[in-house]
């Protein structure tokens, strides 16, 4: 993880300086010390004037629509003796200026952003970056001394538009006795690692990576597996290390051993959470709110910005400024009566308030010696500490500003400002001589064309075809073309080049140009070594290459091509002749899918043609036209990993509890809806392709009274290669996929009735036909009254009380017109006796599958009447091609839900009980002979909706046979006996969706369920999934546009996200409760892990203890009763055997004692391994011991370090022939001369008959 570099890169030197001295009045880390108190004991003279300003350029935050997480949006500096220094996201900088001139004294360039404060020690710089790295700079000049890398790869990633490490250190470093420490990674289902670092020499203390799938609550008080997700300044306070954690509250470690002591996320989901963290005494602070330091327990509410000293905490409430005396904290148990009259006992915090006064508001507020200085919108002041007698706050000092205060720093007998504008300031003693104040003005530099790379990059811009995106760049090369093609072009450049010193001269050139980084940045890194995400890149150019290897060179054409975006992405190289008939060969020699090569001048071009292998489309709100629910995607299986996040908001998305319909994926592009617009997508980087204005196209759901929404209306647009098709008011507007532009506008005929175009309601497009619903059901009152219950009335009804589950808007039409998508001409129409049921519609083997029923808020207006139905429901089929009637049943018709399987001509009626749907949904299925109506199974017990994975329905919790509709049955992992196929999932509000390999739904946190491996329930711990299903498999990726608009819950990220097949990604599952009741024949017993886990040969590996959800019982006893657990991330280990068994275990173990369902009478015989890896600084003989299995030796001597050859590397001990009668007993015995404890990662245990 240690990284030492010459001390002589990447930083630049501007004046000579003299030995650097730290005084006693430096800022040293943000919010000046470890507990970020934000006060200093050092007085400020008594008056200042402006010494000196520069104008920065003003940073757009990683996470713009997070209010809580704004502290990359403004500059954080801090201050060592006569140096200011600051860090970048901008240019990827970090920046010292001279304190009493302002002027720059040296800069040094990470590979990825800097996004939280350094901190300074002795005479170094330290800082984190989303490269994931920690530095440590020299003070004086901005030498790199080392660096530490956070997560286990240099593996990146597209993040918040940035190309990052899979693990940005965002857990932004806090220095205590000597010791430094931060987290990298924000993703807890990818890892979470913590480290505690010695300053002085970059050597690991310890670091703690194995808490990133604990099974915990989360908001909803449900489990889930995910940890926390570091973003922001740690704080360290006594022996307890907090973690700030994204929107959620932070955790807490032991800062001495690493060791995780709480994280409240489900007790605290509405409560505080957000970046900035601090702690006094037993207080934690967080998002304004306070906690108890010890439990993490909601105390009540802090406002920001605050200060605290000697026992007082100044809080900047509004208009007025508190004083509190810290010590005085304490929660009692108070009388109270509820609305109820109830009479009861509540906790209550309390906190003396010594003062309370007038004041400004402040934006940012700290304190220096015996002041409060405070900086809100255009001004900047000094107030004396308020008394308890006064009114309002003594202003000793102020002055004007430009912009709004973001930050205060008090040090070098100076007063510092950063505005939210980008600037920073000083503010100094006034001098006899009266000096200028000098100003620095933002540096921005024209850049001189070279006409020889202008032309060369429009010519590969056409090639290309597409100025937006992103383009990576094998090498700097000469600089003026890439230039010119960020100049020409709106693309995302990225220039990966080796040589250092070329990386920071081009660098250096950037900046003095002014251009961000998210345009254009430079990594430094070898092509040979780069770890960079599939499918980014739309272009990929360069203009010279480094000498290959020809195992090299094929090695770099894979990786140029796999970075490639499918469905056009051009990589231009350029080459002598010989290079390029040897890429050639190269190319047809990999057979890479879909790449085409051609030779252009001095150039070889290799496109990416189409979509990925085994990919497939979502193109309706239920995967196709059939209604299947489940992708026919086969690339996307379990692991999943990461591959971009960011990019998107929800801004102007459809609200979640509306229940809007589904996001769906065609060649590449996601379409989601929003109140007033569709949005396009690009499903391979996050970025937004096109908003299409369509006022008011959401109106139906674009409210949160857990309505059924799109549950029971289906959707109102549906994509296909050709065109996107919405059902807007009273037409269908087709809209161009590559634009959002509307290129054909549709109307159905004239409404027999009211002689006008009708309102659009049922929606759906197979091959060339575009199917409309007419006169929809329609209550207006209801769009106008989101509440979760109103009154309404309608000129045919009473008035009643109709809740959100009796919201039956457009859920039927009236009528279906079927037309020529291409020409909008009608080919026939069919009128409904009581209404065509949206979800009770779809096409499949050239027929159209209808339920013509009336909803249940309409029976039961009709009931209050004293009426019943005319009619009853029926399902009738019609010939698309000519509405001819194929056949018709009234026979005991009760589904609401039709699909149709294609490969077998069948159709499935059912319904789909859950929340948020209609209230008549109902319970049932039954299967008919497509062609001919003729019932093949009826169940009354089984619950829709039906997704039809070949021939098996999958449903919830359960699965059945389409064929016969018996249920689906697995052979027991344990014992090998047949019991009923189940599945389970924990608190969500979405309906599940399928694809070949994968059940994705909302289990707490975003879940899944393996199909592939049959391995259970996991999760992707760090977000949640909608509760509209947003997690969609298609395009040979799994996609989550972030469809959470308006939840309020903390989890850890609100984000888009994309994820894709990663082989060495962790995965933990709860298989289910399922206990066999024969002998075990398989088993592997995983001591210390966070959950089961499914291995590829078959055998399920329980967690031992049981923590991580429901999993099958096997009676396991273990002595002494009081043992170490612990747990490692998977990364970390190598060697043989299965490296995310052996990541955890148990020391100061002596016996297992394991029941398999055999007996005395009845025995078995067994091969019993022992999987084992040394994590500890453990020599060779320091822990050895003997195993015995059913009281015999089995093994005499296990040196687990000596065996494995090295630390962190596994190794199976194998024992044959162990006879099993009414348990199995293995027994472990240190050696005498063992100095450490026994240890044991794993058992597997396999019958041998």
């Amino acid at each position: 993880m240690l990284y030492l570099l010459p001390r002589f890169v990447a930083a630049v030197v501007l004046v000579n300086l003299m030995g650097l001295q730290l005084p006693a009045e430096d800022w040293p880390q943000w919010r000046y010390d470890a507990q970020r108190s934000a006060a200093t004991p050092h007085e400020l003279p008594a008056k200042l004037t402006l010494a000196w300003s520069r104008d920065l350029p003003v940073l757009r935050p990683a996470w713009p629509d997070q209010v809580k997480m704004q502290l990359d949006a403004a500059y954080e500096p801090i201050v060592v003796g006569q140096r200011f220094i600051v860090g970048s996201s901008f240019d990827d900088s970090l920046t010292a200026y001279d304190t009493r001139t302002g002027a720059e004294v040296w800069r040094f360039f990470a590979d990825a952003p800097i996004r939280f404060a350094p901190l300074a020690w002795q005479d170094k710089v330290y800082f984190a970056a989303d490269d994931g790295y920690l530095y440590c700079l020299t003070a004086e000049n901005g030498d790199l001394q080392w660096r530490f890398r956070g997560g286990p790869s240099d593996r990146k990633v597209l993040g918040n538009e940035r190309l990052i490490s899979t693990w940005p250190a965002r857990g932004a470093p806090v220095l205590a006795d000597g010791k430094i420490y931060f987290a990298a990674g924000i993703w807890p289902f990818m890892g979470i690692f913590v480290h505690a670092v010695d300053a002085t020499n970059g050597t690991a203390v310890w670091t703690a990576d194995g808490d990133g799938s604990m099974y915990i609550k989360q908001p909803h008080n449900t489990d889930s597996f995910a940890g926390v997700a570091p973003q922001g300044p740690l704080v360290a306070i006594g022996n307890q290390l907090l973690i700030p954690g994204g929107r959620s509250v932070p955790a807490c470690y032991n800062r001495t051993t690493g060791e995780f002591q709480y994280y409240q996320l489900g007790e605290n989901g509405k409560r505080g959470g957000g970046s900035m963290v601090a702690a006094v005494d037993q207080l934690l602070l967080n998002g304004g709110a306070a906690f108890d330091l010890k439990t993490e327990k909601y105390l009540g509410a802090i406002s920001e910005p605050f200060a605290f000293a000697a026992g007082q905490l100044f809080e900047s409430a509004g208009s007025s400024l508190k004083v509190h005396d810290v010590s005085s904290s304490k929660v009692e148990m108070v009388d109270t009566v509820d609305r109820k009259g109830v009479k009861a006992k509540t906790a209550k915090w309390t906190m003396r308030k010594a003062s309370e006064v007038d004041s400004p508001r402040f934006t940012a507020m700290i304190k220096a010696g015996s002041r409060l200085y405070g900086g809100g919108e255009g001004q900047v002041i000094a107030c004396s500490l308020p008394r308890a007698d006064e009114e309002e706050v003594a202003i000793v000092w102020q002055a004007e500003v430009k912009g709004t205060i973001a930050g205060l720093i008090a040090a070098d007998d100076r007063l510092f400002f950063v505005t939210r504008e980008g600037q920073i300031a000083c503010f100094a003693e006034p001098t006899s001589e009266g000096a200028p104040t000098r100003h620095f003005a933002l540096e921005s530099q024209r850049s001189v064309s070279d006409a020889e790379a202008e032309s060369k990059a429009a010519e590969l811009l056409k090639s290309a075809e597409t100025t937006e995106g992103y383009a990576l760049a094998w090498g700097v090369g000469s600089g003026e073309l890439i230039k010119e093609v960020v100049r020409q072009s709106s693309l995302r450049v990225i220039v990966l080049e080796a040589d250092v010193a070329k990386a920071h001269k081009f660098r250096q050139e950037l900046r003095s140009l002014g251009v961000p980084g998210d345009r254009l940045s430079v990594i430094v890194a070898d092509p040979r070594d780069a770890s960079l995400p599939p499918y980014f890149a739309s272009l990929v150019v360069a203009e010279s290459l480094p000498q290959f290897t020809k195992e090299e060179q094929a090695a770099f054409v894979e990786k140029t091509f796999n970075v490639l975006r499918p469905y056009g992405g051009i990589a231009s190289l350029s080459m002598s002749a010989a290079e390029q008939t040897a890429c050639e060969n190269l190319v047809k020699e990999a057979q890479l899918p879909g790449a085409e090569v051609e030779v252009v001048s001095d150039w070889l071009r290799i496109t990416r043609a189409g979509a990925l292998p085994e990919s497939a489309n979502w193109t309706h709100e239920h995967a196709d036209a059939a209604n299947s629910r489940v992708s026919k995607d086969k690339r996307v299986k379990a692991p999943l990993g990461l591959l971009w996040f960011g990019g998107s908001t929800n801004d102007g998305i459809l609200p979640r509890h509306g229940h809007g319909p589904q996001p769906q994926v065609v060649d590449g592009r996601l379409f989601i809806e929003g109140v007033d617009m569709l949005r396009a997508m690009d499903i391979y980087t996050g970025r937004i392709l096109w908003n299409a204005s369509l006022p008011g196209i959401g109106a139906l759901y674009n409210n949160t009274a857990h309505q059924p929404g799109a549950n029971a209306s289906g959707t109102n647009y549906i994509a296909t290669p050709e065109g996107v098709y919405v059902a807007y008011r009273d037409a269908c507007l087709k809209l161009d996929p590559a634009t959002g532009k509307t290129i054909d506008k549709f109307q159905l005929p004239l409404s027999p009735k009211t002689k006008r175009a009708p309102l659009w309601g049922y929606l759906n497009v197979y091959e060339d036909y575009l199917i409309g619903g007419a006169d929809p059901v329609y209550d207006p009152s209801l769009v106008k009254k989101p509440e979760t219950a109103s009154k309404t009335t309608s000129k045919d009804s009473d008035t009643v009380s109709r809740s959100a589950k009796d919201n039956d808007n457009y859920s039927a039409s009236n009528r279906l017109v079927v037309m020529n998508r291409k020409t909008g001409k009608e080919l026939w129409s069919v009128e409904a006796r009581s209404g065509f049921r949206h979800n009770g519609i779809c096409i499949g083997g050239g027929r159209l599958y209808c339920i013509d029923r009336l909803s249940g808020p309409q029976v039961n207006k009709l009931k209050r009447r004293g009426e019943n139905p005319p009619h009853a429901p029926r399902i009738i089929v019609l010939d698309l091609q000519t509405g001819t009637e194929l056949w018709t049943s009234e026979n005991d018709v009760f589904g609401t839900w039709l699909s149709y399987s294609t490969e077998h001509d069948m159709l499935v009626e059912a319904g789909r009980t859950a929340s948020d749907t209609l209230s008549d949904e109902p319970k049932g299925m039954r299967v008919y002979r497509g062609k001919s109506g003729q019932t093949v199974w009826t169940n009354k017990s089984y619950s829709g909706p039906a997704m039809i994975h070949h021939e098996t329905i999958l449903m919830a919790g359960k699965a059945c046979s389409l064929l016969t509709g018996d249920m689906k049955m697995r052979e027991h992992p344990l014992s090998g006996e047949s019991v009923e196929w189940t599945w389970s999932r924990n608190y969500g509000c979405n309906t599940p969706m399928a694809s070949e390999n994968l059940l994705t739904f909302r289990s707490g946190a975003a879940g899944y369920f393996d199909l592939c491996n049959d391995s259970g329930t996991g999760n992707f711990g760090g977000f949640r999934s909608s509760c509209t299903n947003n997690l969609v498999v298609a395009g040979g990726i799994l996609t989550a546009p972030d469809y959470t608009r308006t939840c309020v819950c903390s989890y850890q990220n609100q984000t888009s996200i994309a994820l894709v097949p990663v082989d060495d990604a962790e995965v933990w599952t709860s298989f289910g409760s399922q206990t066999p009741k024969q002998p075990v024949r398989r088993v592997g017993i995983n001591f210390g892990a966070p959950g089961d886990r499914k291995a590829e040969d078959g055998t399920l590996w329980l967690e031992y203890p049981s923590i991580g959800g429901s999993s099958p019982a096997l009676d396991i006893s273990i002595k002494p009763a009081k043992v170490e657990w612990y747990r490692r991330h998977s990364s970390q280990i190598e060697g043989q055997g299965l490296n995310w068994v052996v990541a955890s275990g148990v020391e100061g173990l002596t016996s297992v004692k394991v029941k398999l369902g055999t007996s005395a009478k009845s025995p078995r015989i067994y091969t019993v391994r022992l999987h084992f890896a040394e994590l500890n600084e453990v020599l060779p003989g320091e822990r050895a011991f003997s195993v015995s299995m059913q009281g015999k030796e089995a093994i005499a001597s296990v040196d687990v370090v000596r065996d494995a050859e090295g630390k962190n590397r596994s190794v199976v001990k194998e024992v044959k022939g162990v006879r099993v009668g009414d348990d199995l007993l293995i027994e472990l015995t240190p050696h005498s001369a063992s100095k450490w404890p026994t240890l044991l990662s794993g058992i597997e245990i396999q019958a041998e008959d």
